[in-house]
């Protein structure tokens, strides 16, 4: 798979109730050419668990989960940091939400 045009940032917290449905949402758009960059600021398991499952079927999707609590600002702030850090070539960024 060649690197993507656009890296999509989502900043999670404690949804896993509509993180599916988004990823779900997505993954059935036409383009593909994107990578999903995901920072969990509540460090959940159920989280984690829903990312790795698209992971392990779209190559571009990172989940990380910060080691201590970053607050709402500081999260955003770190998953365009990531995001740029994984995908520096990119020429795209857009934030998604995880509901």
């Amino acid at each position: 798979m060649s690197a993507p045009r656009v890296v999509l940032g989502l900043p999670a917290f404690n949804r896993p109730d509509t993180l599916a449905r988004t990823l779900e949402s997505l993954f059935s758009q036409t383009r593909r050419d994107f990578a999903l960059v995901v920072v969990d600021d509540a460090n959940s398991e159920e989280t984690r668990a829903i990312v790795e499952s698209f992971a392990s079927e779209y190559p571009h999707v990172h989940y990380e989960a910060n080691q201590k609590r970053l607050g709402m600002v500081a999260n955003w702030r770190r998953v365009f940091e990531r995001a740029r850090a994984l995908y520096p070539a990119a020429p795209y960024f857009a934030w998604v939400s995880d509901h």
